[in-house]
């Protein structure tokens, strides 16, 4: 018996040494492809906000830029939207996207690729949650792929020195934060400064 709880102990450990360093690695790795733009999920405070500013079309075609682990693309499929792909680079956020959408009977698509090599043009709305810093560099790939019509919308930062967002939403409640919703080829598009 005591060999039995021995073996069971040292599993264990073993099990959580390898996920603990599974998950560092993913991180890290993750970060280092992103050049700094680390994977953090939106708050469900952020998700409860984007729930009541935020309704798409059934027929919508979304795709989330990061998506981390999922949740956003679940969030808009229980909204009813069923064309949804996510892109992100974490291996950890993938794997665990994967499982999430597996354990909630999800149809969404999470791929481990990078989103710079993926076309936008097929998708009439884009999400994404990412830092100021890597929406300015999106800014010509925006330009130059979507179509007219199109939305993006943005949780937090906005797009710098783009255009006027068509509408935005900011909470009065602490650590909730602005929604950004920009429009390609708009008649009133002017840089901000």
């Amino acid at each position: 018996m005591l060999i039995l709880i021995d073996y069971f102990l040292w599993s264990s450990l073993c099990l959580f040494i390898f996920l603990t360093s599974f998950y560092v690695f993913s991180s890290l790795y993750g970060l280092f492809l992103s050049k700094g733009v680390p994977y953090v999920p939106l708050s469900r405070k952020k998700i409860k906000f984007l729930k009541q500013k935020i309704h798409l079309p059934e027929n919508a075609n979304l795709i989330d830029l990061g998506c981390g682990n999922g949740r956003i693309m679940r969030f808009f499929e229980k909204q009813g939207v069923k064309n949804i792909d996510g892109y992100e680079i974490n291996l950890w956020a993938y794997v665990w996207g994967k499982f999430l959408n597996f354990i909630f009977h999800s149809k969404t698509k999470i791929y481990l690729k990078n989103f710079n090599e993926i076309n936008l043009a097929k998708y009439d709305y884009v999400f994404c949650y990412l830092l100021e810093s890597a929406l300015t560099d999106l800014k010509g790939k925006f330009e130059k792929e979507l179509k007219p019509g199109t939305k993006i919308i943005t949780y937090d930062f906005s797009i710098a020195n783009w255009r006027q967002p068509a509408q935005f939403y900011e909470s009065h409640e602490r650590w909730v934060g602005r929604i950004y919703v920009y429009e390609i080829n708009r008649s009133t598009d002017q840089p901000t400064n």
